[in-house]
């Protein structure tokens, strides 16, 4: 799964990899996302590339009740195209979530140690995701997403038996394309992720509370008294 991330990168990045992207929101460096928390989403039309705000955990149009957003932070690639929350939106409603690195953690007898996982060069992790709609009862939109994850390959698999997608740049707008696809189509761009490169590493438990939010949440653990 993916349950916390970081994001701290520039503009610039972003303009690099969705050249002319217009930008509706842009975040403060954040080292400790959590669910439920506003995240940087990259969509796109026929003419344009945009940045925008979603609250993370998605919340269907028909939705009740927002809160059903709490437990719909991930959306299972083998599964999406299936899902009455995702399925819609998979054909339509499609988005990237760029990320600096993300959190998972390893059991260790009865603890659980934190783990920062990245690309060795640093450059950006470009998670597929999903995004919807949702009109609250005093009229007001509230747009959320979710993020796509997918079986762990096996240098991953010791800390967690999933992980996001993370797709490269040309299968990244392949994905946000407005163009029309099938869901063959939509499953084999989810195929195309990228595991080369990627290092993992032990942090400091203070990334444990959502609410620790500072660069030392992404700083790799020099000793075992950082996990007490």
């Amino acid at each position: 799964m993916c349950g916390r991330f970081a994001f701290f990168a520039k503009q610039e990045e972003i303009e690099r990899i969705f050249p002319g992207t217009l930008f509706e929101f842009w975040p403060p460096a954040r080292y400790n996302i959590a669910p439920g928390y506003d995240i940087l989403s990259i969509i796109a039309s026929k003419s344009a590339y945009a940045a925008i705000s979603l609250r993370w955990g998605l919340v269907p149009a028909w939705a009740k009740d927002s809160a059903i957003g709490n437990t719909m932070i991930n959306a299972r690639a083998e599964t999406v195209a299936e899902k009455p929350s995702f399925k819609k939106p998979f054909l339509h409603q499609r988005c990237i979530i760029p990320a600096s690195g993300f959190f998972e953690w390893k059991k260790a007898g009865k603890n659980k140690i934190p783990h920062f996982i990245r690309f060795r060069s640093k450059e950006l992790m470009l998670f597929a995701g999903l995004y919807d709609r949702w009109k609250k009862p005093d009229g007001s939109t509230l747009s959320s997403g979710t993020i796509i994850t997918r079986p762990a390959p096996g240098a991953y698999i010791e800390i967690h038996d999933r992980m996001p997608a993370i797709l490269r740049r040309e299968a990244a707008l392949q994905w946000i394309s407005p163009q029309e696809m099938g869901v063959q189509t939509l499953q084999k761009i989810l195929e195309q992720v990228d595991d080369s490169e990627i290092e993992i590493f032990p942090v400091s438990s203070i990334v444990n509370n959502p609410k620790t939010d500072v660069p030392q949440c992404i700083e790799q653990a020099v000793s075992q008294k950082n996990f007490d």
